[in-house]
């Protein structure tokens, strides 16, 4: 008898405990805001005027869930979130080929070397007019992108245009794995080693670890990394390539936010090999998250010079958490702090930035490293030496976003046999010129057609609107500034001109060799530097 009552306390216990939990939700403003927005959905799909389709209007909802937040929470759409996924493996099955829009034109940039693309011979610049049997000028680049890629052993026949060439021709790909490596390229100058690690994912890690041990293998006794335009990726992997630099236990990055009821510390957890290699680190304000946490941790450490441009300035964690629907939510976590305490996200006036950090030190705030040495946090990871990426002038600008690099350069290839001098003769730079008055582009091109917008614009609106010396002023002026403005750019522009046809010419891991590790002035002033120890150890010194 006593057993059955036990029994029937507990059943009634267990009901109890029910019930009070479901009134708990049913009065949570969480659960009352989904049942609104339920029916608002159902509303809206049985009784809109036109029929709609539920997903698209769920997808279009579910894209405004950042609204008020920070502006890296958000939705993630399923094939940007598919993308997402291959990049972080470090592979895909596809054919291998970067593309993009030229002139309305589906237009090869450059085969990923060794690729199913690069093995049967696509080249810069080819123009692909159609994929199977689809005409290619009707796609934009994700939907040619989602026809291109496909399973292993399945094939894709393109339709080729190239320039030189009178004929079209087709050519048949049969796709495979494709690999996407983070370590873009590893070698040496002299004693220097050189690596540039473009991002942090999961194969990362393995690729830095043979990279370092091969370059030890050929005696570096240096090292430059070069993060610059690095955006990060997985925080676990910046720690353990931060790692490889430090001592057992050294502090890499803490972690703190709403779902932590305490700070969370990451340490390195074994002995790194090379904690005792001089280190230079490059970084520009492409640099961000995971470059950040590496860069200014060997900063906090005095582990490393850190040379080139402030960083991006984003000091908060995400998760990227799946959906149904093949979606998912990218949503911030966390904020993150450096060794010295630090926390290196920018501020700013908007909203979300001041209930994320409004208890951080400002920018202004004085920290200190393991040596003493001071940093500051609240504006990205300033490096200990300064290569400013100065802003793009409006010349500048228009040659880049306009894709006359790249233009001119296949054009200049082609008829120079794909052969190719550095450094470039000043005559190249004059072909340039040519070659833009030749696209209807007059070096201040965009001062002129504004000018001339503004005079179309007014004669509409007074068809008598004339004043001829007003005009005439107005154009001698813009002449002198175009005069002014291709001479104020001309480096600029020989220097954009060197690495386009050095890319188009060497592809992505040759150009480092012929080009990067002889040209770029930050590169060989980080070499210059590791060449010269008592320099480099004077900049890790305490001040005063």
């Amino acid at each position: 008898m006593q057993k059955y009552r036990t029994t029937a306390i507990f059943i009634v216990l267990n009901i109890a405990a029910i019930i009070a939990g479901i009134y708990l939700v049913i009065t949570d403003p969480l659960f009352e805001g989904m049942m609104a927005y339920a029916a608002a959905f159902r509303i809206i799909n049985e009784n809109y005027a036109d029929p709609i389709n539920p997903e698209d209007l769920f997808q279009g909802s579910i894209e405004n869930i950042e609204s008020g937040l920070d502006p890296f929470t958000g939705y993630v759409p399923p094939r940007s979130y598919q993308y997402y996924e291959e990049e972080s493996q470090g592979e895909f099955s596809g054919i291998g080929v970067e593309i993009t829009v030229r002139d309305g034109l589906l237009t090869v940039v450059s085969p990923i070397p060794g690729s199913p693309a690069d093995r049967a011979g696509l080249q810069a610049g080819d123009q692909v007019t159609m994929i199977g049997d689809i005409d290619a000028s009707t796609l934009d680049p994700d939907e040619a992108v989602d026809l291109i890629r496909g399973q292993p052993g399945t094939s894709v026949e393109l339709r080729i245009r190239r320039p030189g060439l009178k004929e079209q021709f087709n050519v048949k790909i049969e796709r495979a794995s494709v690999q996407i490596s983070s370590v873009e390229y590893a070698g040496m100058v002299n004693s220097t080693g050189y690596i540039r690690l473009t991002n942090f994912a999961l194969n990362s890690l393995n690729e830095m670890v043979t990279a370092l041990e091969s370059l030890k293998m050929m005696g570096m006794d240096g090292l430059v990394l070069d993060l610059r335009g690095n955006p990060g990726g997985f925080l676990e992997i910046a720690v353990a390539i931060t790692g490889l630099f430090l001592p057992d236990e050294a502090l890499i990055v803490s972690t703190g936010g709403r779902s932590f009821t305490e700070e969370f510390q990451l340490r390195n957890f074994f002995e790194g090999d090379y904690q005792d290699i001089p280190i230079v680190v490059l970084v520009n304000n492409g640099s961000a998250s995971a470059s950040e946490i590496l860069s200014g941790a060997l900063q906090d450490h005095d582990r490393a010079v850190i040379m080139g441009d402030t960083t991006f300035g984003k000091g908060l964690v995400q998760n990227i958490s799946p959906l149904p629907q093949d979606g998912a939510l990218r949503l911030t976590v966390s904020k993150y702090y450096l060794p010295s305490g630090r926390i290196i996200q920018k501020f700013s006036d908007m909203a979300w930035s001041e209930n994320l950090v409004k208890t951080e030190p400002r920018a202004e705030t004085v920290y200190r490293t393991t040596g003493g040495r001071k940093v500051y946090g609240g504006g990205g990871v300033v490096p200990d030496i300064i290569y400013d990426d100065e802003e793009p002038t409006l010349l500048e600008s228009v040659l880049l976003v306009g894709g006359y690099y790249f233009d001119f350069g296949i054009e200049y290839l082609r008829k120079h046999g794909n052969q190719l001098s550095l450094p470039l003769e000043p005559e190249v730079l004059d072909s340039f010129k040519v070659y833009l008055d030749s696209r209807g582009l007059h070096v201040s091109g965009p001062i002129e057609q504004a000018f001339d917008d503004f005079m179309q614009e007014a004669k509409k609106i007074n068809p008598g609107f004339s004043d001829k010396s007003a005009v005439s002023s107005i154009r001698s002026k813009i002449s002198m500034i175009e005069n002014e403005s291709w001479e104020e750019n001309k480096n600029t522009i020989m220097e954009n001109l060197s690495i386009t046809l050095s890319n188009l010419a060497y592809g992505e891991t040759e150009i480092y060799e012929k080009y990067y590790l002889r040209y770029d002035p930050v590169v060989r002033a980080a070499i210059s530097l590791l060449e010269n120890r008592a320099e480099y150890r004077q900049i890790l010194e305490p001040e005063g």
